[in-house]
């Protein structure tokens, strides 16, 4: 047979067509997994999943803000997917926006713990010269490289 069945198609791209989204969504998102399933129920994972990994990083950068998320989640599944992700950083970061956008969008593979992410903030406010570290940097950000950073901090500021 000249022509690929459909199937075959299915078989050389990245999901089969059995996969489950929700459960593809859920393992990318770490601490955010409860409330990605929330957020892009059912056939909406596949929109989340659609969205490239760096702006689904925004979204946890910004959803680590939330304390407690609306009972309807289809405002907020609305402006993820809309809203500009400089904006939602701003709301979420004020004029660590920046900044905090080159660093998220570069963190591989899983995103931050939830706690993570006020420290991130605190770090860069506290010492800006890592602010210009990072941006010169061009590298992928590994989450436990990154992790360990803020755990530590973490610690001394609990401990101190």
């Amino acid at each position: 047979m000249l022509t690929p069945t459909l199937k075959t198609l299915s078989d050389i791209g990245t999901f089969a067509p059995s996969t489950d989204p929700l459960a593809l969504l859920q393992s990318m998102a770490g601490d955010f997994a409860p409330e990605m399933a929330c957020i892009f129920p059912e056939g909406w994972a596949w929109a989340a999943l659609a969205i490239p990994q760096s702006t689904r990083q925004i979204w946890f950068a910004v959803l680590s803000g939330l304390q407690v998320l609306p009972e309807n989640c289809t405002h907020l599944r609305r402006n993820l997917l809309m809203l500009d992700a400089g904006l939602m950083l701003r709301l979420r970061f004020g004029g660590l926006a920046e900044p905090i956008h080159g660093i998220v969008t570069r963190i591989t593979p899983q995103p931050l713990p939830r706690r993570h992410y006020g420290e991130l903030a605190r770090m860069l406010a506290e010492d800006p010269s890592l602010i210009a570290w990072y941006a010169g940097q061009t590298v992928a950000i590994e989450t436990v490289d990154l992790s360990e950073i803020l755990d530590t901090r973490i610690e001394r500021r609990v401990v101190g």
